[in-house]
């Protein structure tokens, strides 16, 4: 009778031990599940990012060109206003030379 309660005793913690290694395997093949998942999620969130990079590169590249072209207008239309300048100062000082010359010529008569 000792035999059989110790061998009772044995199976019953063989059976607990197996039904803590079931347990212990359902856990782990839950969380080899939750890892692939959270891998998978990470592989999309890494295409994501790349897609966004890309699209911000390509944002500041165009930026650029825009500011480019804009500094490339302005340079222009400075040059212009300095030549409209040139011209009007250049303009004002042949009429106030024909004035001279119109009034010296009156006075000389």
């Amino acid at each position: 009778r000792r035999l059989q309660g110790t061998l009772d005793g044995q199976v019953a913690e063989l059976s607990e031990l197996q039904g803590a290694i079931a347990s212990t395997e359902e856990s782990c093949e839950a969380c080899d599940r939750a890892i692939e998942t959270l891998r998978a999620r990470l592989a999309e969130m890494s295409t994501d990012i790349e897609c966004e990079q890309d699209a911000l590169r390509e944002e500041e590249w165009s930026s650029q060109r825009r500011r480019h072209t804009f500094r490339l207008q302005v340079d222009e239309q400075r040059s212009k206003l300095q030549q409209s300048k040139d011209a009007c100062r250049d303009l004002m000082l042949q009429r106030g030379r024909k004035k001279k010359r119109s009034f010296s010529t009156k006075r000389s008569r």
